[in-house]
Formats: structure tokens, sequence, C-alpha cells
């Protein structure tokens, strides 16, 4: 997701508190009358109390399984019907730490999963991370969202470089220097029916896509497509499951932000329906079916950002203390009551 470092540590904090931003969810037609968190606008809500652990040092490091094996994803963990906790935060070989507490989890090398490094993008399965994980009723069956990333650089499909573009990346066609400038972002999904010791794609790809853009790859421009989704979120009354993304740069008629998307059903994974500017009613849409959308209503298959959700929210957690759904460790908006996921609890 980041161009690579020599090392790259997870950390998880003994205690820690979310910090939250007093602003209207604007996404949200719905309110549940939760009373509006009363902090000055930018401050923190909480402190961190104790010292952080050191869980996994990943990259060229002792204790990492390979060069690529690092924690390139937010830390997420749940526990399955057995007792086991697992924690993911991986690159897109995704190596999980698994043990009976979340302060005793070990990283294990065995490869949960793999991810495919398809060169043909209208499979949208090059690059996987399983960033929202989510466990079902069962305990056993859970539900793993995925950020896949199409890298043209990577399969001798970008020309954006070679166009002339006046970008310092665009120094070395073909190496790393592309890094960012060839991607097609999208969301995908694995399932596990072990708790999480292994995951697959819920359908043969292109099958198992949940979100993108209504637009094909194209190899002179720079990453574009919706990804990088926080945890999936549970609403305390309306019963929808709620996942916040990130739509990375302005493309055609995709613009860029956090959008928020929504579904009843959370074992369809083609059920999520997308936040339009007043109702949860885009439908994703596939450029390469066949037949694929019609060119005339590509807009009405892109999302629209929420003003109220800034930046890329990698996380949200439900609050107990706030009574709401919080950005840990960053600024948010303020959300309507949630169910936290079941994964949160330990």
């Amino acid at each position: 997701m980041q161009p690579l470092a020599a090392h790259r540590a997870l950390v998880l904090l003994q205690s820690g508190a979310a910090a939250v931003h007093a602003a209207g969810f604007q996404a949200q037609p719905e309110p549940c009358g939760a009373a509006p968190v009363s902090l000055p606008s930018g401050s923190s809500g909480g402190v961190v109390l104790g010292q952080p652990e050191l869980v996994f040092v990943g990259g060229t490091s002792t204790g990492s399984c390979d060069d690529f094996d690092l924690p390139d994803a937010p830390a997420r963990a749940w526990r399955d019907g057995q007792g086991v906790v697992h924690l993911a935060a991986s690159w897109a070989t995704s190596r999980f730490g698994h043990g009976p507490s979340l302060g005793s989890v070990k990283h294990n090398c065995s490869v949960v999963f793999n991810s495919t490094m398809s060169g043909k993008n209208s499979l949208y399965a090059d690059h996987e991370w399983i960033l929202a994980p989510y466990i079902f009723e069962d305990n056993s069956t859970v539900m793993g969202l995925a950020h896949q990333e199409y890298h043209g650089f990577e399969h001798k499909n970008c020309t954006f470089c070679k166009a002339g573009h006046p970008t310092p990346g665009c120094v070395t066609p073909g190496g790393r220097n592309e890094v960012t400038h060839c991607w097609m972002v999208a969301l995908t999904s694995t399932i596990s029916t072990d708790g999480g010791f292994s995951f697959r794609h819920t359908a043969p790809p292109p099958g198992h896509l949940v979100a993108n853009a209504p637009y094909p790859y194209d190899p002179n421009h720079s990453e574009f497509g919706y990804g990088d989704p926080s945890g999936v979120f549970k609403h305390r009354t309306d019963g929808f499951y709620y996942m916040a993304a990130a739509s990375r740069t302005p493309h055609l008629g995709v613009m860029a932000g956090t959008v928020l998307m929504r579904t009843k059903t959370l074992a369809d994974w083609k059920s999520w329906r997308c936040w339009n500017g007043s109702h949860f009613s885009v439908q994703f849409a596939d450029p390469y079916a066949e037949p694929g959308p019609d060119p005339s209503m590509l807009r009405q298959h892109v999302c629209r950002p929420v003003p109220a959700l800034a930046g890329t929210i990698l996380s949200i957690k439900y609050s107990v203390h706030f009574n709401a759904c919080t950005r840990p460790l960053g600024q948010c908006a303020t959300y309507p009551p949630m169910l936290p996921s079941r994964r949160q609890h330990f």
C-alpha cells in the first residue's frame, strides 16, 4: 500500500482512547438520537495509558518470515469460537498473529491468504490486503474485506511517465519511482470458515469484487478507485453494516475523499451500496462485465465523498464512554451510536 521500507513495526498500546472531533455526521439520513460529543474542535478526547508493546518488526529484521513479511495494514483483532485471538496486520501475503489473548499473540509464518498477483486488471486480483475482517455469530466464519491494488507498473502496463508528465516520481519508467502512478484500487472479498487461520476468495475473480470505480484501468493516470476500508461496524438501530473507504484521486467522474457505504446483508458482498450525497443508493458496476454498464449512466455508479469524514479513515471503533463511533488517535466526525463489531470484544 505504501512504498516498502526496510523495517516496519507493529505496536500495541496497553490502553488507548480515541480523539473525537465535534462535527456532524453528514451522511447519516436517519439519526439515532444520540447527543453530540461536546469537545473543543480539534481537541483530543483521551490519553494513552501505559507503555507501547512491540509485537512484530517486519521487513529484513530478525523474526520476519521473509523480506516482504511486514505490517502494512492497520491492526485488526477478533476471537474465534475456540478462544483463539487472531491479529491481522500484514502485507499482501497475509500472515497473522495468534494466541490466547491480545497481549500474547505471536506472529506466525503460515500464509493465511496469498494474493493472486494477476496481471489481468479485469480480475481485480493483483495485490490484496485483508483490512476489514468481521466475525459472524457462529464464531468460525470471518468475512474479510480486502484492499486490492492492480499495479500496472509491475505488469509492464504503465505509460504515465512515458507520456511526459512533469512528476518527480517519473524518473525511472517501469521502476519503483512509478509506484504511485499506475494503480487501480478496489475492494474485494475473502472468507474464512476456520475462525481466521485461512482465507480464500468468496468467488473466483472477478466474482469477489465488492466496490470499484466504474471506469477501466488507465495506464496513463495515477492511482484511482475505492480502497483502504475502515473496520466494519453495525448501526445500533437500523441494523445496517457500515464501512468508510478512501477514494484515491479524481479520475473522470470519481471524486477524491472519504466515502461511506453500507449493507444489510454482510454475507452478500455484492449488496454494498454507497452514499450519493443524499441516499445510500450507489450500486457498483464492473466496467469489464459483459454487458457492461451504460456509458451514459456511469456517474450513477460513483460515490460522493462525505465532507465530515476528512482524511483516510483506516479504523473506526465504538466507544462506550462516548456512546459514539470514533476514529482512534486522530480527528473524525461524531457518529450516531453504533454497535461494536464482535471482533472488538476480548
